[in-house]
């Protein structure tokens, strides 16, 4: 690739100058110096070496990048539909898409990331109406600029779907960090090409990885002496040209935002061994999505609130958090980082193979509060949800997966076990596939201690469910649920209030239960004490 062309002769005050310009530019975009805005004349000098075309104010949208508390759509199932294919559904009556438990649970994740702000929906977004890859009248105007999120479902679910494909293949793997000379010479390369489908969004991170914000790049400028100024499309800021202002000498760049539209704005800065600065193509976009997750022999996971993962394999090697660094010891293991505001308080997603038994260590980053943890837990055909699990100051909870085979597609037994490190209590839910019927379990738990042990199986050749508790003298109370989707649809059984003694197991039995409010029979065996209650379905939801 043709580099552009550094000035000779340089003098160390006229870079110093060219520096203050470019950075006096850049604040004035930004709102931080007054200034007009002289976007007609800027746009359109003979410094511009690169020009894509795109104007903020006319093809970028006129509304700001918005967060979850707005209550607009998010991704829906006939949207995950369209993206991955038909194999999200469970079933689908009357052409409706009724997700597998695995998708569903995906689903949450995906629109519970976007609550921290839809920049890389709307940078991506965009960007393809620009590029007519897809028709602006869908959505109620002729222009970019014209289009009004309030009270337009089929826009927002639009920037939504557009978002979520950063957390599937072949997108989530189809970004290209690199020092910021090379990612100068690529998207003047890009502007230049003809093709509309070899064009990118910039991604730009702060050093540590955290607050990720995606930009939508559309000229290149050369300021002088080797400084270089990349025009992008901040949906933080509609109609306004803003600038990531790059030094080829000193391979460094900087910019000013927020990666959240309710955050004041601050500098974000690299240079060639940060990598903070990303392309993301769009053609990975064009194309089918799949979740690696759901088509192969790997686990992947992630947890939603303030905590730290880490995973450790069984021969003792780590993937997560130590000390607040980020490790990754297991070969074939990956790592997405999100371009989500960290406030949203998601984890990255972690994907390992399922070749060994392995533990996750859930661990609260806040020294002096509690944290209300979410973890998830998706494989080829099962699922394994810890819900609200309160993380005290400096606690661990500890969840270990064991035996392998339970996650690679053996359909005698799926289990886990969890171990509280402070007293707390948490829904714990497994989903798994017998048969073309995907079934979820779900047990709440009621003010578990620390030292105790809870485990949970789902035993798929004699249909059944069943759960244990240990190192405890304590009688504890729990609530139970079952759903079940096949063809003929989605059917729930749900009880409050089951009492279980220590060391006791307790085996619910599905095998011919026949639908919503029809009672279901659990065995309890303590020792050689075996005991059979009827359950009557109470609720139509799982227990929370």
């Amino acid at each position: 690739m043709k580099s552009l062309p550094k000035k000779r002769d340089s003098r160390a005050h006229l870079r110093f100058a060219a520096q203050l310009v470019s950075i006096l530019f850049l604040f004035s975009l930004s709102g931080l110096a007054e200034s007009k805005n002289p976007i007609d004349d800027d746009l359109n000098d003979s410094s511009l070496i690169a020009d894509l075309g795109f104007r903020p104010d006319v093809d970028g949208f006129s509304f700001s990048n918005y967060a979850g508390e707005k209550g607009y759509e998010g991704l829906t199932p006939e949207d995950l539909r369209r993206m991955v294919g038909e194999d999200v559904c469970a079933s689908q009556p009357k052409g409706n898409c009724i997700l597998t438990p695995t998708w569903t649970y995906w689903l949450e994740m995906a629109n519970s990331m976007s609550d921290g702000g839809h920049c890389q929906g709307m940078a991506v977004l965009s960007l393809l109406l620009y590029e007519k890859l897809i028709d602006i009248q869908d959505f109620g105007a002729d222009r970019t600029v014209d289009l009004r999120v309030a009270g337009n479902g089929v826009l927002q679910k639009e920037i939504a779907y557009w978002f979520c494909h950063q957390l599937l293949e072949p997108t989530a793997s189809s970004g290209t960090k690199d020092k910021p000379s090379l990612i100068l010479d690529e998207l003047v390369e890009s502007f230049q090409d003809d093709n509309k489908t070899k064009k990118y969004t910039i991604a730009i991170y702060k050093r540590d990885g955290s607050d990720g914000h995606a930009v939508t790049p559309f000229a290149v400028r050369d300021a002088g002496d080797g400084i270089y100024e990349i025009l992008v499309y901040d949906n933080n800021y509609p109609k306004e040209a803003r600038a990531i202002v790059v030094d080829r000498g000193n391979e460094s760049w900087t910019y000013e935002s927020a990666s959240n539209p309710n955050d004041p704005s601050s500098l974000y800065e690299g240079d060639a061994d940060s990598l903070t600065l990303e392309l993301d193509p769009i053609y990975a976009q064009l194309v089918p999505q799949n979740c690696s997750s759901l088509t192969q022999d790997v686990c992947q996971i992630w947890a939603e609130g303030e905590t730290d993962l880490l995973i450790v394999d069984g021969k003792g090697r780590r993937l997560g958090f130590v000390n607040g660094k980020l490790i990754n010891e297991i070969p074939g293991s990956q790592v997405i980082d999100p371009i989500i505001d960290d406030e949203n308080r998601t984890s990255p997603i972690f994907i390992i193979p399922l070749l060994e038994d392995f533990r996750i260590l859930l661990q609260n980053t806040n020294p002096e509060e509690d944290a209300m943890v979410n973890l998830t837990i998706l494989a080829p055909e099962y699922i394994i949800y810890a819900e609200e699990v309160t993380l005290g100051p400096g606690q661990t909870d500890v969840m270990v997966i064991s035996p392998p085979q339970s996650l690679l597609g053996d359909p005698t037994t799926n289990s886990f076990e969890y171990y509280p490190g402070g007293q707390e209590s948490p829904t714990l839910t497994m989903g798994t596939l017998d048969n073309d019927t995907y079934y979820i379990f779900a047990v709440a738990a009621h003010d578990l201690q620390e030292g105790m042990m809870l485990g949970t199986s789902a035993l798929m050749n004699d249909d059944i469910f069943g759960f244990v508790y240990s190192n405890t003298t304590k009688d504890f109370t729990f609530d139970l649920g079952l759903a079940r989707t096949n063809e003929s649809g989605q059917q729930v059984f749900g009880h409050e209030g089951v009492e279980i003694k220590p060391d006791c197991v307790a085996l619910l039995q599905y095998v011919n239960w026949t639908g919503n409010s029809q009672s279901m029979p659990m065995i309890i065996k303590c020792g050689d004490d075996i005991e059979t209650v009827d359950l009557k379905d109470i609720s139509d939801e799982l227990p929370k």
